[in-house]
């Protein structure tokens, strides 16, 4: 065995012959030749740690031992999959917790005591190991920290399932019942919420629920609840706060605090009033904004930079999470594409109007103890049903990714015993999804300029008295932006404001749209076609059934 100085190089069989480096500050290092490695190996191996190499490295004060593993580590989320023969589950909580502090010995021992809301894991392993079948085990526990690489916020003031139920829930040999947790959230939802229509309870019932299995899916949907004044949007946030995983509302949160919480937390995040989204000179609510954009798929992260030891780190922060949010005016298509809209209408019924959630009603904390029951009991089920639910949705891309865990809940409850739900959201699907596009079309220039390509364009295109010089199917940017700004319908019909639009946007977007330019005699042209033109309308799942041959002689 011998010792290297990193430093100067220097190289000894013995550490000592290296103290003055050591004193120096230089890093020494152990190396180790191929029996050593080995056997550092067959010692992890052992230990179900698969090791390829092992460095020790001696400081002044300590010794820091590196082992390269051959597999990835598990980062702990809060609520936690693992794919291994034993099928454990875990899920974080926070619970009121006693800390005792004893220094000293002897005379001199002193004991201070102090009370926290402390995050545990509480875990659930079918197949018995060293974890045991069901556990409450802090999140700083040696037996985590020598598996994982955990980084949760260790005190949180939201205590959400009663220490008492956990208890009961370890003694305990029968799964909970699905059906039971289902019936009493739907019960509970209509003696507070009014909708218009009957999916729309379905798809708040499961997304609640769902907030609890966020973890098990590539992307989740947000909640965009508006409507008139006193329509209940803020009441549905409320309610959501009662109910759903970790969950916290605000009318206001900085970017710094919004991503620290979801990483920490994993919490369900509700934002009221969100019309500062729109004010692009609000740095604070543009920096939101794109959190929540991004949040919405798995494995996105916010990058900062950390102090540490005098000096700064990038740090990543997981920013995926369920999201609601609450407004009155509309918000950009872009966000849109990440929401499920509910639009919320005033009750008509006086009682439903007077009535608002209060936390401290003690059915919230019933259904809250049952849905953490429903996780560490069916979370691989319910995991191992997403192919099957997908296979029954009707729309695709983003729009499939975004109700994947909504339909993937609907076909666990049905399977439990709750008929019709996935009728319904399959309904709403179709409506939300025919909305969305038309909406798209309503409010996005890409879409209004395809569609105007898709009739006027194609005319321009197949006009042989404006293609004098050029093949069928070639047309000039001049040409396509004076027939789009000449004429006042035309304007009102695609809702172009000419003090804005420009043909440099008109280029931009029929560039972005894919359309093939090139120069000719007439100057710089753009192909269309009705099969091109038809090829895009498919890639952005226009609606088909507007044949664009309609438009064309």
């Amino acid at each position: 065995m011998k010792w290297q100085c990193s430093s100067c190089d220097k190289t000894s069989e013995s550490k000592e012959d290296l103290q003055g480096c050591i004193e120096e500050g230089h890093t020494v290092i152990q190396m180790l030749d191929e029996g050593q490695v080995i056997q550092a190996s067959i010692e992890a191996q052992d230990k179900k740690i698969p090791i390829n190499h092992v460095f020790q490295i001696t400081k002044e004060k300590s010794t820091e031992t590196k082992s390269i593993l051959n597999r990835k580590f598990h980062t702990l989320r809060p609520q936690t999959l693992l794919h291994d023969d034993k099928e454990t589950v875990m899920i974080l909580v926070y619970l009121p917790t006693k800390l005792e502090i004893t220094k000293g010995q002897g005379q001199k021992e002193i004991t201070s005591i102090g009370f926290e809301n402390s995050a545990y894991f509480i875990i659930s392993t079918p197949k018995e190991d060293i974890l045991s079948k069901k556990r409450v085990v802090p999140f700083d526990n040696d037996l985590l920290k020598e598996q994982f690489k955990i980084d949760i916020l260790p005190t949180w003031d939201n205590v959400r399932w009663d220490a008492n139920d956990i208890t009961r829930w370890e003694e305990e040999t029968s799964p909970t019942e699905p059906k039971k947790v289902y019936e009493l959230i739907n019960e509970v939802t209509r003696q507070f919420i009014e909708f218009p229509e009957e999916y729309n309870y379905v798809y708040l019932n499961l997304w609640n629920i769902a907030t609890y299995f966020y973890e098990l899916f590539d992307a989740f949907p947000g909640n965009d609840f508006t409507g008139t004044k006193r329509a209940g949007k803020s009441k549905v946030l409320e309610f959501q706060k009662n109910i759903c995983y970790n969950a916290i509302m605000s009318p206001d949160m900085s970017g710094s605090a919004f991503f620290r919480i979801i990483e920490g937390t994993g919490a369900t995040v509700l934002l009221d009033e969100t019309e500062n989204f729109k004010d692009k000179k609000n740095e604070m609510a543009q920096l939101v904004r794109r959190l929540i954009m991004q949040g919405m798929l798995k494995g996105q992260s916010a990058v900062r930079s950390e102090s540490k030891e005098s000096s700064f780190v990038p740090k990543s922060f997981n920013i995926y999470s369920p999201k609601s949010m609450a407004h009155i005016q509309n918000i950009d298509d872009v966000m849109q594409d990440r929401f499920i809209k509910l639009i919320m209408k005033r009750a008509k019924s006086k009682k439903l109007l007077n009535a608002w959630p209060n936390s401290k009603d003690p059915v919230f904390q019933q259904i809250r103890n049952l849905c953490y029951r429903l996780f560490l009991d069916y979370a691989y089920e319910i995991y191992d049903l997403q192919e099957e639910a997908r296979s029954f949705s009707s729309v695709s891309g983003r729009e499939l990714q975004l109700w994947t865990p909504i339909v993937t809940l609907a076909l666990f409850f049905e399977k439990h015993g709750i008929l019709g739900l996935m009728e319904k959201i399959e309904n709403f699907t179709r409506i939300s999804s025919k909305n969305r596009q038309t909406e798209d079309e309503e409010q996005n220039y890409d879409l209004k300029i395809l569609t105007f390509v898709g009739k006027e364009g194609l005319q321009l295109a197949y006009d042989m008295d404006v293609n004098k010089n050029d093949i069928e199917g070639w047309v000039t940017i001049t040409q396509l932006y004076d027939k789009l700004t000449d004429d006042e319908d035309t304007l009102k019909t695609y809702e172009i404001n000419t003090e804005y639009f420009k043909r440099k946007h008109l280029r931009e977007i029929l560039v972005r749209l894919g359309f093939r330019s090139e120069r000719k005699s007439a100057g710089i042209s753009y192909l269309l076609t009705k099969k091109i033109v038809n090829d895009t309308k498919e890639r952005l799942g226009l609606d088909q059934e507007r044949s664009l041959d309609s438009h064309i002689s």
